[in-house]
């Protein structure tokens, strides 16, 4: 019987098995809702360059969790870049425009339908406390 292995050595090799899984699965998820948390603050600051590179970090991290040894593919860049476009879709560039022009645009953007009344509260909130 020297060729056949130890049923303790077997239980021990899939109790770690099974430990090593659990530990992926829960760093997968943990990657998963900070992604999710970033772009959802990146949806309330769309503008914000430091945040936008931080969430391409974090969806990179959950992209490799996620793919294992094969690494990030393209594919996943292009999703990483479409989650991130989306959710700064409401980002309207108003620099080097004065207040009452700032304004003026935003109004009209809710006007259009572009923005709901949510979104141009704290737009225009921001926008006055500029002054």
């Amino acid at each position: 019987m020297a060729g056949l292995i130890c049923p303790g050595f077997l239980v021990l090799l899939v109790a770690i098995l099974v430990l090593y899984f659990i530990e992926k699965g829960k760093r997968r998820e943990a990657a998963y809702k900070a992604y999710r948390a970033g772009l959802a603050n990146l949806t309330d600051d769309p503008n914000n360059p430091e945040l936008r590179k931080r969430v391409l970090r974090l969806g990179r991290e959950y992209s490799e969790l996620m793919r294992g040894e094969l690494g990030r593919t393209t594919f996943d860049e292009i999703a990483l870049k479409n989650d991130i476009d989306a959710a700064c879709a409401g980002a309207v560039n108003f620099h080097g425009r004065s207040i009452e022009d700032r304004l003026s645009k935003l109004q009209q953007l809710r006007a259009d339908g572009y923005i709901d009344d949510a979104e141009y509260d704290r737009r225009r909130r921001s926008i006055l406390d500029e002054i």
